[in-house]
């Protein structure tokens, strides 16, 4: 698994203004979930110290509020506890 910072997920089509905000958050990516939703993730990390790190400079950055980590493999995506646990 990857440490990810997900910005954003949306069950249904996003609306232009929304999707324009989203673009200007460098390094943005879009994965579809195993449940069709769609997941707006920035950054990709094995060491989830340097994940949490990242995460404190986006939210400066970009002012995101309901950002948070995600651990992310293959498009199956697991909360972090649950991740982090398995070691």
């Amino acid at each position: 698994y990857v440490f990810r910072l997900q910005v954003a997920k949306f069950n249904k089509k996003v609306s232009t203004k929304k999707f324009n905000e989203l673009t200007k958050i460098e390094g943005l990516i879009p994965m579809e979930d195993k449940e069709g939703n769609m997941r707006y993730l920035t950054g990709e990390f094995k060491d989830y110290e340097k994940a949490k790190e990242f995460k404190h400079q986006m939210i400066e950055k970009y002012n995101l509020k309901d950002c948070f980590l995600i651990a992310e493999k293959n498009g199956d995506f697991k909360p972090v506890k649950e991740v982090l646990n398995m070691h």
